[in-house]
């Protein structure tokens, strides 16, 4: 498998983790900021409206890296290719969430954006994709 899939579904689980932790982060932001819990709920709602376009480009994201995972692979790993990537989201549910809010409880709201932003950094590392036989990120990937 190469390299290049496992980076892909850690992509997703930064983005499932950003997205699903802020629920958990909640009474920490109305602390920080100084107001209720049911107003740092409104800016959740707030979040939540931005999130809209965020969506759009989520989809899309998932579409490509679909398409990218499995066309690195030969036609028999296609399946666990795609099962890395989807595997992302489960991961982020299940782990991502927790750790969130833990950082958050132990060292502020912030700390745990600032996690995500931190594991989302290999995704954007056009060097990282080259070194796995991917020229580009998209090599083998059919038009």
């Amino acid at each position: 498998m190469p390299f290049a899939v496992f980076v892909l579904g850690l992509a997703v689980f930064a983005q499932g983790t950003s997205e699903f932790m802020l629920s958990g982060l909640v009474s920490d932001i109305a602390g920080d900021l100084n107001v209720s819990i049911p107003a740092a709920g409104l800016l959740t709602s707030g979040f939540a409206v931005g999130m809209v376009v965020g969506a759009v480009a989520n989809a899309g994201f998932w579409a490509v890296a679909l398409v990218a995972a499995v066309g690195m692979v030969a036609p028999e790993a296609r399946a666990r290719a795609t099962s890395v990537v989807v595997g992302g989201v489960t991961v982020a549910c299940v782990a991502g969430v927790p750790a969130g809010a833990w950082l958050g409880e132990q060292w502020g709201w912030r700390s745990a954006f600032w996690a995500v932003a931190w594991v989302s950094l290999p995704g954007g590392q056009p060097e990282g994709w080259r070194g796995a036989g991917v020229e580009g990120g998209s090599e083998g990937v059919a038009a």
